[in-house]
């Protein structure tokens, strides 16, 4: 049995898995044990930074050590400190790690071809339509694609005998909003456009197409270049010239990588995609006929109703999670939940202070610690529900029952604060609902109003012992008795039940404290409510009225058992 961990970052609030599929049916295809760890965080979706740093401090869950392999994604990444971060401890590690479509030193890569597929885009534009004026739209400018698609531009340009000018590239996201805004401040700046803009990929070219239409241009008379093949792509009027991205491949020949160097045969060295440059109608060629249009709107209406179920499904979650008052409730509601889909298991490990909701709770930012963890719940398709003594012992089971499987984590935080994580095994309905963020942002919600609620309540329960309760002896003090006596008393009386009060002092206290001093006295006064709580019949009550007085009360008719006990 081989252990790969899955490092990846989501595409705003959505789950990448289709690196999950590859890597797990190019197992089967390849004759191989695989149980995948696959540690999901959704770091670019919140504006709230210290939520995202939260979410990344998943990362530093795993002993990657302890694996035979590491998969590591941050092409969705836009933060370059954690990708730099994360670099420096994978750089760190004593096993092969695969970097999915990010080139680093020591580590194999499997992507596309960026420069060569760039080039191809750039060739056609130059040689087949005759353009001679470029200008690259393009995505963040550390993004390694982005780089690299940007080198490719700029080795074309100089093949070309065509001067790089300032006013020839741009930098942003790789979203449609940056082609929005990169054509409108074009438009703004009065300057002639250019023969074609050479987007980054297709996010950004809808965007600069949408709104060229707007402002009164037309395309494919102002050429416009894509990549990555998306459905935007593929099905916008004009059709946009891009290069296929075949992500369904990435993870099996990251599989075979790994392989080759587990058994010591085969080519372990990078592998490129077999990808394809598309010419299309928004560079002034033909449709390319390869999509069906009738079928595709099918599907939109079709995904539109699923879409609007799902999100009635989740608002009634909400719903559902916000009136459990116990944390075991809770991870059973969102357990049940999850466990309706295509998944087969759901376990909860939580930090002892989120346990316990202590009031004074100190929760890390950084790093994990095993003996201070939880398993808060546990519920799989093969056994039900689960009780682990530790979280070793659920690592050791989850262990029993790993091949071919998949473990997917989730980070559990308020903000910046760890306070946890989820595990769910075998998530295949990430595939077609990969909105897992909202369903555990819905769960994070919950938990972290729950937390405040049960701190709340435990410090209303400590004021409360404080107020009731006499603070050299631990026994219950003359308010308590007061509250507490007289009711018990009525209600015993109500029902024609005796009792017995036995009021108590100590035999010239006040000589013992003169002669012996007040520790003294002290120490004899905590002696004698021991002895008195000790030695109760059961079912009694042992007051400090105050001083050196005590009140014992024993309910029911037990006259024999209360003079026993005097």
């Amino acid at each position: 049995m081989k252990k790969i961990a899955l490092l990846a970052d989501g595409w705003r609030r959505y789950v990448i898995y289709s690196w999950v599929e590859g890597i797990m049916e190019g197992s089967k295809e390849l004759g191989l044990d695989v149980c995948l760890y696959f540690y999901n965080t959704n770091g670019t979706w919140s504006q709230d930074s210290k939520f995202n740093k939260g979410e990344y401090a998943l990362n530093d869950l795993p002993d990657l050590n302890s694996f035979d392999g590491v998969v590591f994604d941050c092409t969705n990444t836009t933060n370059l400190d954690e990708i730099q971060y994360m670099v420096r401890k994978l750089q760190s590690v004593n096993v092969p790690v695969v970097s999915i479509g990010y080139k680093v030193d020591g580590f194999y890569y499997v992507g596309n071809d960026d420069k060569r597929l760039f080039r191809k885009v750039m060739d056609h534009m130059y040689y087949a339509h005759g353009c001679k004026s470029f200008v690259f739209a393009g995505g963040p400018p550390y993004h390694y694609e982005n780089r690299m698609r940007f080198e490719a531009f700029k080795e074309a340009l100089s093949d070309y005998g065509i001067p790089l000018t300032a006013d020839m590239y741009m930098f942003g996201d790789f979203d449609y909003q940056t082609g929005v805004r990169y054509m409108s401040d074009w438009h703004e700046s009065k300057k002639p456009l250019p023969d074609v803009f050479l987007c980054a990929n297709d996010n950004i070219a809808a965007g600069l197409c949408a709104t060229a239409e707007v402002l009164g241009y037309k395309v494919p008379q102002d050429k416009v270049t894509g990549f990555d093949n998306l459905d935007k792509a593929a099905y916008f009027n004009p059709q946009i010239t891009t290069v296929d991205h075949n992500r369904g491949n990435i993870g099996r020949n990251a599989l075979e990588i790994f392989k080759a160097l587990w058994n010591g045969t085969g080519d372990a060295s990078d592998k490129y995609l077999d990808s394809e440059f598309i010419p299309a109608e928004s560079c002034g060629c033909p449709n390319t006929g390869r999509v069906d249009y009738r079928n595709y709107i099918k599907n939109i209406i079709k995904g539109s109703v699923a879409r609007e179920q799902e999100e009635d499904a989740v608002m009634i979650l909400q719903k559902e999670l916000e009136e459990c008052n116990e944390y075991y409730d809770l991870f059973e509601r969102y357990s049940d939940y999850i466990q309706s889909m295509k998944c087969d298991g759901v376990y909860v490990v939580g930090v002892s202070d989120l346990a316990a909701a202590r009031n004074n709770a100190h929760f890390r930012k950084h790093g994990y610690d095993i003996d201070d963890e939880v398993v808060l719940y546990a519920d799989d398709k093969d056994n039900g529900k689960l009780e682990f003594k530790s979280v070793n012992d659920l690592m050791q089971y989850m262990q029993s029952v790993d091949k071919n499987t998949c473990y997917m984590y989730c980070s559990l935080h308020f903000r910046d604060e760890i306070v946890g994580y989820v595990i769910l095994r075998n998530p295949e309905f990430l595939y077609d609902h990969p909105e897992q963020f909202d369903i555990q942002s819905a769960l994070l919600k919950r938990l972290e109003n729950l937390f405040k609620q049960k701190v709340l309540e435990n410090t209303n329960n400590e004021l409360k012992n404080l107020y009731n309760h006499d603070a050299l002896t631990g026994l219950y003090n003359r308010v308590a008795c007061n509250e507490m006596v007289i009711p018990m008393f009525a209600e015993l009386e109500a029902q024609n039940v005796g009792c017995t009060i036995v009021f108590l002092d100590v035999d010239d206290f006040k000589d013992i404290n003169d002669t012996y001093g007040h520790q003294y006295g002290d120490e004899l006064l905590k002696t004698v409510a021991r002895v008195l709580d000790e030695q109760k019949p059961e079912g009694s009550m042992v007051y400090r009225f105050g001083g050196d007085e005590f009140i014992v009360f024993i309910p029911g008719d037990r006259h024999d058992t209360a003079e026993k006990y005097i």
